[in-house]
């Protein structure tokens, strides 16, 4: 896996797009800072911040393969520590978007902050 943020954030999607924990596991452990955090909606089930790349590592695990993910669109900023990723994620055959933004210092991965635009969307298809 090469060291630059782009490549990193596009290894993690690829293993959480098709599943592949063990893959997810080693870019976690390669990249990511000990005190990394994950910060998703509070609104959603699970949601909130996770401390720790190995809370992350748990919560992945869980929500490797639940959903489909197709990325949308990756950029990095001017400084180089702060990589954008659009992805759809598609959940019991509703879909919604997020805007994932992920911070880079010294080389390891510190956050990942989720901005999706339905969270609702993430919690199932509409209840009548």
């Amino acid at each position: 896996m090469s060291d630059s943020p782009e490549s990193v954030v596009r290894t993690f999607y690829g293993a959480m797009a098709t599943g592949d924990i063990s893959l997810l596991e080693r870019v976690i452990a390669e990249a990511f800072a000990s005190t990394a955090s994950l910060a998703r909606p509070e609104s959603l089930p699970g949601g909130g911040v996770l401390d720790g790349a190995e809370a992350i590592v748990g919560f992945l695990r869980r929500a490797a393969g639940g959903a489909s993910l197709v990325v949308d669109e990756i950029s990095v900023a001017d400084d180089g520590n702060r990589v954008f990723a659009t992805v759809t994620i598609t959940l019991g055959g509703t879909k919604s978007t997020a805007l994932e933004q992920w911070t880079i210092d010294d080389g390891k991965v510190t956050s990942i902050r989720a901005y999706y635009w339905d969270t609702a969307a993430m919690l199932g298809p509409a209840r009548s």
